[in-house]
């Protein structure tokens, strides 16, 4: 259940912390600012509202999330309460043909400008496709929220979380503090390896990387059977999110299997003693941010997450030998000593270290691509009317060529996948990946007595 907390209207300037800027500078690098802007689509039962109705719900709506009238002030680099905001400035319509494809409507929404002078976000109504649904296509410029902070407006307005407003980043801890929680995070896993998640080396060749760039991107996307799921779960005992990723190295095993067949991968005990995990021989170096906000989002503007470096097995053949060198990898205890460590860091961390470490996250040489996931609270409702199904679309890096998001939304699973248009038959992997799953889900059946 989210943590209920006092609303209110903005109340002053939040300045940019090392991240924004960073992020600032990365939007920068990009051929135009679109492609840093990210989306998620809610699929709502039902004709669509008039705009009428539905600028005066999510005006009353919009007191539960003050960040909405936050804009930028570029040069103060902080975030500034908009003067004279109105909600209904940044809703808006489009209409489709008849059986005409929201996906695709959202895209063309994605690449549009977001004026930058006002908050960076709007919402978009799409319509007309199918008389019994319509889809909102919620947009905003990364530079204004993270994946979870765009989340939690979705649940602000049309859930039941509250979000406070906005303020500044707390005081750096005191010493006695920032040692203990030095001790607690301290530079080495189990086993005594040194794990900073940091790639060190150009290790992250993958040929769909190789391709030129167009500067066009397509959008795909792909729903998981929940049951089989919830079924490898409970046989594993592996989270969904690690039942995903093992899945997603099947995927791409079989959807670039060139890149693969050449890798030296022994097999053992997965733990943190055992050389092969996490190992660059044992298949493709990705990035998962690692969400850095309390459970109430602190007024969720800005960006608060980290970067945790994750190898997926795609040399390795069996499915349930890929799970385990997800599960290791992405253990609660490394993801709570990580969280730890760089929330100590988001502190102190100068921007100039800052931006180098972003670009060093952000060059395919070291990290192939983006792997996020993103949780949204079941039973979202617009003036009544369910959600039956939330996307979240993550942006495309300068420089990359694929970006998958994990939508977990109530039972559901959805994965999205932006690439560029110079990727050939980018759609297959999300097949592949179907398949992996359906791979998984057999092999636990196979192993369950």
């Amino acid at each position: 259940m989210p943590v209920a907390v006092e609303t209110g209207r903005p109340a002053g300037p939040v300045p940019f912390n090392a991240t924004d800027r960073v992020v600032n500078w990365l939007t920068s690098r990009c051929q135009d600012g679109a492609h840093m802007h990210c989306c998620a689509l809610l699929r709502v039962a039902g004709p669509a509202p008039t705009p009428e109705v539905l600028r005066a719900f999510v005006t009353e709506r919009a007191e539960r999330a003050p960040v909405l009238a936050y804009r930028a002030d570029w040069r103060r680099s902080s975030w500034v309460p908009a003067s004279g905001f109105v909600v209904g400035d940044h809703l808006r319509w489009q209409a489709l043909e008849p059986e005409g494809n929201p996906q695709a409507a959202a895209l063309s929404v994605l690449d549009g400008p977001l004026p930058p002078d006002r908050p960076l976000w709007d919402l978009t109504v799409l319509h007309g496709y199918d008389p019994g649904e319509y889809t909102l296509c919620w947009r905003a410029d990364h530079r204004f929220q993270d994946g979870m902070s765009q989340a939690a407006v979705l649940e602000a307005l049309f859930g039941d979380r509250r979000l406070a407003a906005p303020t500044r980043s707390g005081a750096r801890p005191p010493g006695g503090a920032r040692r203990s929680a030095s001790s607690a995070t301290g530079l080495f896993g189990v086993g005594g390896r040194v794990d900073l998640a940091v790639p060190w080396r150009r290790t992250a060749r993958w040929s769909p990387n190789e391709r030129p760039l167009t500067g066009r991107r397509v959008l795909h996307s792909v729903t998981f059977d929940p049951t089989a799921l919830r079924e490898t779960v409970d046989a594993t005992g592996a989270s969904l999110n690690q039942v995903c990723l093992a899945a997603l190295a099947g995927a791409l095993r079989a959807w670039t299997p060139r890149d693969f067949a050449a890798a030296t991968a022994t097999t053992g005990a997965a733990n943190d003693d055992d050389r092969p995990v996490g190992h660059r021989d044992t298949g493709l170096a990705v990035l998962l941010p690692l969400n850095l906000r309390p459970p109430d989002r602190a007024g969720a503007l800005g960006n608060q997450a980290a970067v945790l470096r994750v190898v997926l097995p795609c040399a390795l053949a069996d499915p349930l030998q890929r799970l385990r060198h997800v599960t290791v990898q992405t253990s609660t205890s490394r993801m709570r000593r990580h969280r730890a460590r760089n929330r100590l860091l988001a502190e102190w961390v100068p921007y100039r270290l800052a931006r180098l470490l972003l670009a060093r996250y952000c060059d395919r040489r070291y990290l192939a691509m983006g792997v996020t996931t993103v949780p949204v609270q079941p039973g979202l409702a617009v003036l009544g009317a369910p959600v039956r199904q939330v996307t979240a679309v993550a942006p495309l890096p300068p420089g990359h060529r694929v970006v998958i998001t994990l939508t977990q939304y109530g039972t559901s699973v959805t994965a999205s996948l932006l690439a560029d248009a110079g990727i050939a038959h980018a759609s297959s992997l999300l097949d592949f990946w179907v398949k992996a799953a359906e791979d998984l889900h057999r092999r636990t059946g196979e192993r369950t007595p």
